[in-house]
This record gives C-alpha cells, sequence and structure tokens, in this order.
C-alpha cells in the first residue's frame, strides 16, 4: 500500500479514538485484526465519497479532455516516482548539505 506500518497504526488508532473505525481481532487467525467503519465513519466516508465525486466533475466541465490527460499522465508519473526507493534521497538534507 506504501504506507508504513507505524503510520498506519498511528492513522488506525486515531480513527479509533474519533469512534470512525472499530478493530476487533479476526475469530480463525489470531494475527490479523479487522477493521469495520463505524456509522459515524460511514457518513465520513458518504461526505467524502460526495466530495470527491463533485470535485471530479467540476474538473471534468472545465479542463479539455487533453488537459484531463495530460493531468492523469502526470499524476501517473509522479505515484511511479514516489514509489521508487530513491524518492528518499531527496529527503537526506545532510546530503545536501554536503553537496554546498
Amino acid at each position: 500500500m506504501g504506507v508504513e506500518s507505524r503510520s498506519l497504526t498511528r492513522t488506525l488508532k486515531s480513527m479509533e479514538e474519533n469512534d470512525l473505525i472499530k478493530r476487533t481481532p479476526c475469530a480463525t487467525d489470531g494475527r490479523v485484526v479487522l477493521i469495520h467503519l463505524t456509522e459515524e465513519g460511514k457518513k465520513y466516508r458518504d461526505t467524502s465519497r460526495e466530495v470527491v465525486m463533485n470535485l471530479n466533475g467540476y474538473l471534468i466541465e472545465n479542463l479539455t479532455t487533453t488537459e484531463l490527460k495530460n493531468f492523469i499522465s502526470v499524476v501517473k508519473k509522479i505515484s511511479g516516482l514516489l514509489d521508487k526507493e530513491e524518492v528518499y534521497s531527496a529527503f537526506d538534507t545532510e546530503k545536501k548539505s554536503r553537496k554546498a
């Protein structure tokens, strides 16, 4: 998924504390934790989905087909770059300061 387990754990804990999800152990596999949206979580999901759909509609109405294709192409390229291990070297501030 491209998310560090620490970050995911923190996010899930926060969501649970805000009554958005409920975590329950799997009855058949002790290593597995099942995550379910609460009613409050479902409200957030539905609102988020509506916002995304409205934004998509707005963009489709206001961008040309070529502009949309270019946007999707750039987003795919950025996503691919972010999936590569060497992207982390961009955050190495010590390495950059040694070059200066």
